[in-house]
């Protein structure tokens, strides 16, 4: 059992190792050759990672991994999805950093995956489903929703999506305001134009990863291209 433990250990690190030095593709490459539970297990302990490049990097090789497990044997990457969703349950004793990320990230490259998982990763922000009281959870959600809002918009507005990311504009973290404000851009929501102007003058910091660094910016700046994007 220790030799086992130190191999784990061993691999983890190497896999930290890829995501500190490589972009994203270096990252996939590195791991090509190994099965794909083990290099998505590798990955989930970066989540936790203090380095947010790091982490980031490793949500987005996540993602990509958990789409080719679901063309090759969709119950088992159903199975990782729900040790994530897991993770966000109160009884697991953990507190899921990534997890509502790291959906999304999956949902985002797999069609079925999007279909099954959609509207859970809603219920993380609605108060009569499975709210995330703990902030950067809800703000992960958030994130994945405004993610998922580029691709799949039309399936986030059958599910009224917008009207359970509406309320967020007010939320008391910079980074899920202007999440939700990315999100119902990108659903192309105009019925909010009100709410988004007034977010324009709202100087909060809060740094995005672009895909391949982090970058800081402002809810303004975000509520000003969302204002500009729907013409409000």
């Amino acid at each position: 059992m220790a030799d086992t433990g130190s191999r784990n250990t061993s691999f983890r690190a190497k896999v930290r190792d890829l995501l500190a030095g490589k972009d994203v593709e270096g990252v996939l490459h590195g791991l090509g050759s190994l099965p794909l539970k083990r290099s998505l297990n590798g990955l989930l302990a970066s989540f936790y990672d203090t380095d947010p490049l790091v982490r980031w990097k490793a949500l987005s090789a996540f993602g990509i991994l958990m789409a080719r497990l679901a063309e090759t044997d969709m119950e088992q990457a159903r199975i990782m999805m729900r040790r994530l969703m897991w993770s966000l349950n109160d009884e697991s004793g953990g507190i899921g950093w990534g997890a509502p990320e790291a959906m999304a990230e999956a949902m985002y490259h797999s069609r079925p995956l999007t279909d099954e998982y959609l509207r859970i990763l809603l219920s993380y922000i609605r108060e009569d489903g499975n709210y995330l009281e703990y902030p950067p959870l809800r703000v992960g959600a958030l994130w994945g929703l405004a993610r998922l809002a580029k691709k799949y918009p039309d399936d986030l507005k059958k599910i009224e999506a917008p009207r359970y990311i509406a309320p967020h504009l007010m939320d008391e973290i910079p980074e899920a305001r202007a999440w939700s404000v990315i999100a119902l851009s990108n659903l192309s929501e105009h019925e909010y134009c009100s709410r988004l102007r007034r977010l324009t003058g709202d100087m909060a910091p809060i740094y995005i990863f672009d895909g391949r660094e982090m970058k800081q910016t402002t809810v303004s700046k975000i509520a000003k291209e969302a204002v500009k994007t729907l013409g409000c």
